[in-house]
């Protein structure tokens, strides 16, 4: 008797299944067919229902998550690069400020030689004016053969600074052979 009991128990549960469960999942397969016909989105909403169920939604995605999901990628992607090319950039622009660093140091450099030249001119300037005044003073006897015998870039230098009745003085006590070519060296470097 306890072996009929058991065997119809087991015949209970597999005719229960077949009545009950075979017909149930067909009417829902039938349902979902006449409301995707309909032009329902069944998929759609039942992702949406079972999305706001707690323990299912971190396994179920919609197809908005899936849009947000692949935004957000992209936004990441395109995050990535602009890091990139902004270290690019800030690369670039340590590199010009060493370099406007190095030029204003090589400025600074030049401006103090600049310095240093103007003041030697400015020497040298006074100097040959002082010689220059100290043969104005003399006659011009003495002083044309100091004339012949100075080197001829120092000796042009001088008589450009005379006056010229005193340049014509000296010239005409000199050599004529040289005088001749400080003329010549004279007027070619007023040129």
């Amino acid at each position: 008797m306890a072996r009929n009991y058991m065997e119809e128990k087991k015949a209970g549960f597999f005719q229960w299944f077949i009545v009950i469960v075979v017909p149930l999942l067909f009417a829902i397969t039938i349902a979902l067919i006449i409301l995707t016909v309909m032009g329902i989105d069944v998929v759609g909403k039942t992702k949406s229902i079972a999305n706001q169920i707690p323990f299912v939604s971190s396994a179920v995605t919609t197809d908005d998550e899936k849009l947000i999901q692949g935004k957000i990628e992209q936004l990441q992607g395109e995050l990535d690069a602009k890091q990139w090319e902004n270290e690019q950039l800030s690369s670039e622009v340590y590199e010009k400020e060493q370099t406007i660093e190095a030029l204003n140091q090589e400025i600074t450099k030049l401006n103090e030689q600049l310095i240093e030249v103007k003041e030697t001119a400015q020497s040298d300037e006074e100097l040959l004016s002082d010689v220059s005044g100290s043969f104005i003073d003399l006659d011009p006897e003495v002083s044309a053969p100091i004339f012949e015998n100075m080197e001829d870039e120092l000796a042009i230098t001088l008589l450009k600074n005379l006056p010229s009745q005193q340049r014509g003085a000296i010239l005409g006590e000199m050599d004529p052979q040289v005088a001749a070519e400080l003329t010549n060296l004279l007027l070619a470097q007023t040129k």
